[in-house]
């Protein structure tokens, strides 16, 4: 039964439907701001992020020949970081649908785009990690009467999939009543192989979806608490799209890569992930190692035959490593080992630190022939060559020993004279100077 309150409630209704209303709309064309606009609006353009929108609740007039009637023109978009010649300027594309409101029965605003059939948001694993997965825009069919997307019913032709996408993320981990794993950190620049074969990113659930692949450029900070299975927390890495690579490590644990653990840095030149030259390395120790032209493989840069070391890659081996009083997790006891039983090809040197295992404090190493020049702790320094040593200078090479210099060779050979200032004491031989 209509009342006088109800008839006034429905009175007030339709005056402020009059006034203020929603409706959607199509973006027909973008007018963004190109060029300096003086105080007065001299010069430059007044184009302040505006756009057409082409309405979606429209009567057809003129049998659709003027389709301008359809078209609201230059609608201002309303801005989330705004400030004179600062901020974030922001515009949907041609083609988005938009929720656009009207207000004193002829001003609109543009107040953002909604979700639609057409287009259908990226896929997260939960709905609180943050997702931004940039794309180029690709202009979307049209049809006739000016809407986009469905050409018709029976055949749903749909916006274009986004491409070669510049993707950010930060996973929040599984949804609990308190904060747990997750919070790992991603940024993926031109472009993410995975999110272009795969568009809708379903499968991108947490760091470890986007793998060593030619071509992939990426940052990835892990958190404290990561849910990674392929990386100890705490880890830090950028890697360029040639394969080379720089990696810190915060934490010890499992890693499928090569880690020493806590406080390791290592430094990787390639030119794709199968062909990989040289390497710097750092170990938590302050072993310094550089090796040029090394062992190679696809799957990791940590050879099979010693994955399973301790500080080679793989879960850390009980009983052969410490405990990280941080952390909790196995540590690496030292670096020597694994040096020595994963790099058997290219050219080494290693500075070897006072807290690290082995007898050297310098080392330079062809590890293809076996040539090498060591300085051990103790002092005493090794020369050695498979075939000959050069020693030559322009004046004079000095010698000096306060014992003595020793020679094991079947035959020394001076081409010169020799000058002996003291005696000589030597075996019967047939030189001038034993009266032969």
């Amino acid at each position: 039964m209509a009342t006088q309150k109800n008839a006034l409630m429905d009175t007030i209704r339709r005056y402020q439907g009059r006034e203020m209303w929603i409706e959607e709309g199509e973006i027909y064309y973008v007018h963004w701001h190109r060029k300096k606009t003086g105080p007065t609006g001299e010069g430059g353009d007044r184009d302040l992020t505006v756009v057409d929108v082409i309405l979606r609740d429209r009567r057809v007039r003129d049998g659709g020949v003027n389709r301008k009637l359809y078209i609201k023109e230059r609608v201002p978009v309303l801005q989330q970081d705004m400030g004179h010649h600062h901020g974030h300027p922001w515009n949907p594309r041609i083609g988005d649908l938009v929720k656009v409101l009207f207000y004193q029965n002829q001003d609109a605003l543009v107040i953002g785009t909604t979700v639609n059939w057409e287009q259908h948001p990226v896929c997260r694993p939960d709905p609180y990690t943050y997702r931004w997965k940039y794309c180029q825009w690709e202009r979307p069919p049209q049809q006739e009467n000016l809407d986009f997307g469905r050409l018709a019913e029976e055949n749903p032709y749909l916006h274009p999939d986004g491409k070669k996408p510049f993707c950010f993320n930060i996973f929040h981990g599984p949804n609990s009543d308190k904060p747990g794993k997750g919070r790992d950190f991603q940024i993926m620049w031109d472009f993410c192989k995975s999110g272009d074969s795969d568009p809708s990113c379903e499968r991108c659930i947490n760091i470890d979806y986007t793998k060593r692949q030619d071509g992939d450029h990426w940052l990835k900070v892990y958190s404290k608490q990561t849910e990674s299975k392929e990386a100890p927390p705490g880890r830090f890495e950028y890697k360029n799209g040639c394969g080379s690579y720089i990696r810190i490590e915060e934490n010890c644990g499992c890693s499928k890569e090569y880690s020493e653990g806590r406080g390791m840095v290592r430094i990787e030149n390639a030119v794709k992930e199968c062909d990989k030259r040289s390497h710097f390395n750092m170990n938590p120790l302050g072993t310094v190692d550089i090796h040029a032209v090394q062992n190679k493989g696809c799957a990791s840069d940590v050879s099979p035959d010693c994955a399973s070391l301790p500080g080679c890659g793989g879960c850390c081996v009980s009983g052969s490593d410490a405990t990280d009083p941080v952390t909790g997790n196995c540590c690496p006891s030292g670096s020597a080992a694994c040096t020595k039983a994963c790099e058997s090809k290219g050219h080494r040197i290693r500075v070897i630190s006072d807290l690290d295992s082995p007898p050297e404090s310098c080392e330079m190493i062809d590890l293809d022939n076996g040539a090498y020049v060591k300085i051990f702790k103790d002092g005493h320094i090794e020369i050695n060559s498979p075939t000959y040593i050069k020693m030559e200078a322009g004046q004079y090479i000095h010698l000096k020993a306060p014992q003595y210099i020793k020679h094991e060779t079947d035959v020394v050979q001076n081409t010169k004279d020799v000058d002996t200032d003291g005696t000589c004491t030597h075996a019967g031989c047939s030189c001038p100077c034993c009266g032969a």
